[in-house]
């Protein structure tokens, strides 16, 4: 029997798998928790971390945790888009310290840059994609990617979906407002928007934001309480993460959408933001037309009976 290390929560206790990555917020593990099994995504602050480092990494994953509460409900109810859920804690005692750590849902699917590295390398060439990435995945999910990397690219319609949830959900939480034991908030801003934060779900058709340790409430007037970001920082970040995305794996959509660029923070929306959501609305409509003319265009060949094959 392999050894674990384990992690007590306010829950459960989870048994570490797998170290995922390491940055400037902490460490990112794999987990599975021991009585039902569950596997999920455990954040703590870095044990080689000096005592400053771990305040600020633990306060940085707690924040998260809140963020991700404050969000809960907005997952409920949308069909399209979701963020993780918070599963678990430490136990009381161990904030602010490299002690402290948050369970939260794993997601699912394959985020956009992976996706793209499919597309251009293979679903399952080993120097591009390492082997160990496709340890866990099903049956379903391994013929997706091997399909993907057959069509050699990224579904139109996947990005015009991914792009048009993303905008409204931005718009959703820089004006959700809720309260707090300690205060009322006025809004959220993600403040980390990069094209591996944003998970597709080909079984589901639905997207997960992950990544929320950058997050920071808003107020009344859409700016943080310290005056240093406000809602408009999402929207510049997404224009141009997504635009030299969209620009690198489908250039012809990027041309269609006109992609706006030399953005500032004045005009971001009235001149990207929204002008760009218009032009996103009357691009997907013409994809989903234009693949139902060819399915039912299938369907016609495949089912006609019409045709006296005695004359071929």
């Amino acid at each position: 029997m392999p050894s674990f290390e384990s992690a007590p929560g306010s829950e459960r206790a989870w048994n570490l798998l797998k170290k995922l990555g390491e940055g400037d917020a902490g460490e990112v593990y794999l987990v599975e928790s021991i009585l039902d099994k569950q596997i999920a995504i455990l954040k703590r602050p870095r044990r080689s971390a000096f005592t400053s480092d771990a305040i600020r990494q633990s306060s940085q994953i707690e924040r998260e945790a809140n963020v991700l509460t404050a969000l809960a409900p907005l997952s409920q109810i949308s069909n399209r888009l979701n963020v993780p859920r918070l599963l678990d804690k430490a136990r009381p005692g161990n904030e602010f310290s490299e002690r402290y750590f948050i369970v939260i849902t794993r997601a699912s699917g394959f985020d956009l840059n992976f996706l793209a590295r499919t597309v251009r390398f293979g679903a399952f060439e080993t120097n591009a994609l390492p082997a160990e990435l496709y340890a866990d995945l099903d049956g379903s999910q391994r013929d997706y990617l091997q399909r993907l990397a057959q069509t050699n690219q990224i579904p139109t319609l996947i990005l015009l979906r991914t792009l048009s949830s993303v905008i409204e959900f931005l718009g959703t939480i820089h004006k959700y407002e809720f309260s707090t034991p300690a205060t009322h908030h006025y809004g959220i801003i993600w403040n980390d928007i990069k094209p591996d934060h944003f998970f597709w779900d080909p079984i589901h058709s639905r997207i997960t934001l992950i990544d929320w340790g950058n997050a920071h409430f808003l107020e009344a007037d859409g700016a943080t309480t310290d005056r240093q970001h406000s809602h408009l920082d999402d929207y510049v970040q997404f224009m141009s993460e997504m635009g030299s995305f969209i620009s690198s794996n489908a250039p012809d959509l990027h041309e269609k959408l006109a992609w706006p660029r030399e953005l500032t923070l004045p005009n971001v929306v009235t001149e990207g933001i929204k002008p760009l959501q218009e032009r996103i609305t009357t691009v997907m409509g013409e994809t989903i037309a234009e693949l139902r003319r060819a399915r039912q265009k299938e369907a016609d060949i495949t089912s006609s009976n019409s045709l006296d094959y005695s004359r071929f």
